[in-house]
């Protein structure tokens, strides 16, 4: 079973959390920053689970310390009112995934899934409007476009599915495959396309 790291100063968030997430995952509870590094230590694979308005140094302090001695840990912050703004600050750091303190029990489970997996997490809603806010037809843009063009018949195929929301075992459902070769096929996609994240396969898709 997989683990997760949860910080919260909120007794009615924390809750919430470990409702939603008991289930499927190990979950163990920090008081502060600092034992969450700790209990990294004892459990490097852990996905992390950050209340963004409980940070008392802030998530850019706290991702240096972090990142430090686990550049590849994977992060979940949620924010009790969320701006597109902070969200694309937040997603340059490295975070993988960002969105509202209060979580439906449906949307908290998929997005530790997806994220504990490596992927980047982002509501349907935030994503929608930073592609709205983000996406204006430029010379550069339509000059980076043709670049799809380098993708073949499957991965073009594996790319819309991956801009979809996807994850890479329900893609391999879709296309019987087996997980490992989606994994293949996405590397090469990001390699063709120069880009190192799905959600800039979202924006070059749109």
């Amino acid at each position: 079973m997989k683990t997760v790291i949860m910080f919260t100063a909120r007794a009615s968030i924390l809750q919430g959390w470990q409702d939603s997430l008991k289930n499927e995952y190990e979950l163990f509870y920090c008081e502060s920053e600092e034992e969450c590094l700790d209990k990294l230590k004892i459990n490097p694979q852990s996905t992390l689970l950050l209340h963004h308005n409980s940070m008392k140094y802030g998530i850019e302090k706290f991702l240096k310390l972090l990142r430090a001695d686990f550049p590849h840990t994977n992060i979940l912050l949620l924010s009790d009112i969320p701006t597109l703004e902070e969200g694309i600050t937040i997603l340059k750091m490295g975070v993988n995934g960002y969105g509202n303190s209060y979580l439906n029990s449906s949307h908290l489970t998929h997005a530790m899934d997806v994220i504990s997996d490596g992927n980047v997490w982002l509501t349907p809603q935030f994503l929608s409007t930073l592609i709205q806010e983000t996406h204006n037809p430029s010379k550069e843009d339509k000059k980076g476009s043709p670049r799809l063009s380098l993708l073949s018949k499957r991965e073009m195929e594996i790319a819309k599915y991956v801009a979809q929301g996807l994850k890479n075992t329900e893609i391999a459902e879709l296309t019987q495959i087996t997980k490992r070769t989606v994994k293949a096929h996405i590397t090469s996609i990001f390699e063709k396309l120069q880009i190192t994240d799905r959600l800039s396969l979202v924006l070059m898709l749109r």
